[in-house]
């Protein structure tokens, strides 16, 4: 079974830092959606704003988001 722990917080809270210390001492894989999302822009050749203006109309961006995925974690 896979098991998913989600940290949300504001801009600065520490959740970056929060979720590598949890998932180093669980042995768990980290990821976060905001490395995810500025890591599709790059590859667009977009930046963040472009790209969470572009998400509102495309709907490809989830099969270009679960490519990117595979690549990350293959």
């Amino acid at each position: 079974m896979k098991r998913i722990i989600t940290i949300a917080g504001t801009l600065g809270s520490g959740k970056s830092s929060t979720a590598k210390g949890v998932a180093k001492a669980l042995g768990y894989t980290h990821f976060s959606s905001g490395d995810l999302f500025r890591a599709l822009a790059t590859e667009r050749g977009e930046t963040v704003e472009a790209m969470n203006q572009a998400a509102e109309v495309q709907k490809d961006l989830d099969h270009q988001v679960d490519r990117l995925l595979q690549k990350m974690y293959a």
